[in-house]
């Protein structure tokens, strides 16, 4: 069943057990300790902090920022990374500001408007549009809350 963690200066023990859906509502919120989510969920305009030094596995990372209105990921010591692995697939992310992580595991990050703060391995920090897996260019366009993604092999379209 899922988890909801709301109010402010909150801390999530998981207690390095395998959790299902967890969505963090509060700010700032600390994750304390290695765990495993099957879905993390992230809220605009919160800050979440990693106890450095952890380990936190994913299935999947929910949740983007907006404009203005970023989600910020960051460690609980400053220059002290935390770490987010993720085996395979795809992480792309939109409005965050990121601090201290290491992003690991055999999946590819992308931050796509992000805050490249300092400290920061494994993700690929873009401006634009347009991201790459593997051979795959995939071009986002947004219309407000709307995104439509087109995916490209080479010049075919598919």
């Amino acid at each position: 069943f899922p988890v909801t963690i709301e109010g402010n200066s909150k801390y999530f023990q998981g207690g390095g057990k395998t959790w299902y859906n967890v969505e963090f509502r509060g700010t700032p919120t600390t994750i304390t300790g290695s765990n495993t989510f099957n879905d993390l969920k992230l809220t605009a305009g919160k800050t979440v902090r990693f106890t450095a030094g952890t380990i936190q596995t994913i299935n999947s990372l929910s949740g983007n920022g907006t404009l203005g209105n970023l989600i910020t990921i960051e460690s609980t010591i400053a220059s002290s990374p935390y770490t987010i692995n993720k085996t395979s697939g795809l992480i792309g992310k939109r409005y965050y500001s990121i601090q201290d992580c290491t992003a690991t595991g055999g999946a590819t990050f992308y931050a796509l408007n992000c805050t490249n703060v300092s400290g920061n391995t494994g993700w690929t920090f873009t401006q634009g549009a347009t991201m790459y897996r593997g051979t795959t260019q995939i071009i986002a366009i947004y219309f407000g809350t709307i995104e439509i993604q087109l995916r490209f092999v080479g010049t075919t379209l598919v």
